[in-house]
């Protein structure tokens, strides 16, 4: 019997190949765990998306209580790298301000800001620190390696 997700299935893979790009998908069906893959076992770069188990990560930290929301993070003109995307860099262009890790954190994950995710990374402890507890939540499947900085160079 062709099911709804066989004709997802179908609509994707056709897309797919529709494109030049490598492409990959993954649907599950939270109520019947009903899975669409397509390319799904393949690794892909997670891009501007491990920002968010960075902010996982950060976010635990203040459940700890070791970080704030409130708490004021010197950022200097050498932290707003030129080569990249930062709405942070473009608001405070010379640097040198004192600013909430709530505006760093929103700025990360809210407007995918790079300088700014590169900060959160700096204050957590890098890439490694917030693989390990990414995977202390029982989460494989993806490797957090690298900063913003690290990609662009």
């Amino acid at each position: 019997m062709f099911s709804q997700m066989d004709s997802l299935r179908n609509k994707i893979e056709r897309i797919v190949h529709q494109n030049e790009g490598h492409i990959g998908v993954a649907v599950i069906n939270l109520n019947s765990n009903d899975t669409v893959m397509v390319n799904g076992k393949e690794k892909f770069p997670m891009q501007s998306v491990y920002k968010f188990p960075l902010a996982l990560a950060i976010l635990h930290q203040i459940d700890k209580e070791k970080l704030s929301l409130d708490q004021r993070i010197h950022i200097s003109k050498s932290d707003l790298l030129p080569n990249t995307w930062s709405p942070l860099r473009e608001k405070y262009p010379d640097g040198n301000v004192d600013i909430t890790l709530d505006e760093i954190l929103t700025a990360t994950v809210a407007w995918s800001d790079n300088n700014g995710c590169d900060l959160l990374f700096r204050l957590v402890g890098g890439p490694t620190m917030v693989d390990q507890y990414i995977r202390s939540l029982g989460i494989e499947g993806m490797a957090i390696v690298s900063t913003e900085e690290e990609m662009h160079t």
